[in-house]
C-alpha cells in the first residue's frame, strides 16, 4: 500500500522507508527497507534486489524493536 502511494505520489515525497515490507515496483524515490534476522513471515528472498535495506539482527516480524 505504501509503495503504491509512493508510485503515485513520488512528487510530494523526499523518500520512503518500508518496516517488515519490501516495495511492489520500481520506484522513483529512495526507499529503505528494514527487515528483522528473525522475521519467519516476510521472504528474505523477495530484498535480494532492493539496493537500500538493512537487516535488524534478532527482530521479529511483529516486534521489529525488540
Amino acid at each position: 500500500m505504501a509503495s503504491s502511494y509512493a508510485k503515485d505520489n513520488y512528487l510530494k515525497l523526499n523518500g520512503l522507508i518500508l518496516l517488515a515490507s519490501y516495495p511492489l515496483n520500481d520506484l522513483p524515490i529512495e526507499t529503505l527497507c528494514l527487515s528483522g534476522s528473525f522475521d519467519k513471515v516476510l521472504d528474505q528472498s523477495v530484498l535480494d534486489n532492493v539496493l537500500n535495506k538493512f537487516e535488524i539482527i534478532g527482530g521479529t516480524h511483529p516486534c521489529l524493536f525488540w
